[in-house]
């Protein structure tokens, strides 16, 4: 429910046709994707309308920190689209006004695509609203009875994993097991309701189980593959030190020794290969402050990570795998 409160949206673009993007809108997008990966809070203040700012206060404080750190804690990829910007109608009814409060009317929606993994993406949505012959963005300002509704939703939804917790621990087999199995086969909502039928909590509470659940075999796995695994390639141990002027001509250098490019984040350039790492069926590692990424589900084939740093000291992360199984 907070969530859209919140305006944290990643829903359809369903407002008509889009409108062709000028480049002033595309360099607000430009700044807000700096911002968000280099987790500056500041910066990312800058990029909102003076009014939003202003409705920030001591008493709503927590409120918005959650703002910012769900915003702070994504990582948007240099293969991010804009797919588009659609102007808000003088008539348009804005998003939950009962909820939220619009010191200064949005004037348009804009859409950002980008890749989460190699067969994933996500999409975001934001508003703006054009100030001093500048794009900034719109983040509603909450009312009162919508702090203390947020704030009593956080603590049941903290109490309510707790509880989560306490029972996944008692889980035992063969329960576990066939709830894994129909995960395993994409049969959430069946999970879902054996779990409740099996030990008569409430659907909601069997959600927040199984996620648990998956969420810890999912650390699981992040830890196997986080193992030094096999050794780096010859040909990839031998380019650390090499410098590259774009992405193309990494990807092309690559694919001559049997690789193919799988994904990428960072796009700072000329960069300098300063490590590899490389491991059969998947591979995972961390970029801007600890967020983690996991390429997997290649099984057979290796996956190779290149870490490089550019002269103002920022790192790009490449992924390739190998074109036939090993």
């Amino acid at each position: 429910m907070f969530k859209r409160l919140l305006l944290f949206l990643a829903v359809p673009f369903l407002l008509g046709s889009a409108m062709a993007v000028e480049p002033e809108q595309v360099r607000f997008v430009s700044e807000y994707v700096e911002a968000v990966n280099a987790k500056d809070r500041e910066r990312l203040m800058g990029l909102i309308h003076p009014e939003y700012r202003a409705c920030m206060t001591e008493d709503n404080q927590d409120y918005f920190d959650d703002y910012f750190s769900r915003e702070l804690n994504e990582v948007i990829p240099s293969g991010y689209r804009i797919v588009g910007v659609k102007s808000i109608g003088p008539d348009e009814p804005l998003l939950m006004p009962d909820a939220l409060s619009y010191p200064v009317k949005p004037s348009h929606w804009i859409q950002i695509d980008f890749p989460t993994g190699p067969y994933s993406s996500k999409r975001v949505l934001r508003q703006i609203v054009k100030f001093d012959d500048r794009w900034l963005m719109v983040v509603p300002c909450a009312k009162g009875e919508t702090v203390q509704k947020y704030r009593e939703a956080k603590k049941a939804k903290e109490k309510a994993k707790e509880r989560a917790m306490t029972l996944l621990g008692k889980m035992e087999e063969p329960l576990r097991g066939e709830l894994l199995s129909m995960f395993n086969e994409g049969r959430k909502i069946n999970a879902w309701k054996r779990y409740s039928a099996a030990t008569g909590e409430s659907l909601s509470m069997a959600k927040e189980v199984l996620s648990l659940l998956t969420e810890s075999l999912e650390k699981e796995k992040t830890a196997e593959l986080s193992s030094p695994g096999e050794p780096a390639p010859a040909w990839a141990s031998a380019a650390v030190g090499k410098s590259y002027r774009g992405l193309e001509e990494l990807k092309k250098d690559q694919e001559s020794n049997g690789y193919v490019f799988l994904g990428d984040f960072g796009d700072s350039w000329p960069a300098e290969i300063k490590e590899v790492q490389s491991a059969m069926n998947g591979i995972s590692f961390e970029i801007h402050d600890g967020v983690r990424q996991v390429y997997s589900g290649y099984d057979g084939y290796e996956v190779v990570l290149l870490r490089l740093r550019a002269g103002d000291d920022r790192e790009d992360f490449v992924i390739f795998r190998s074109m036939e199984k090993k």
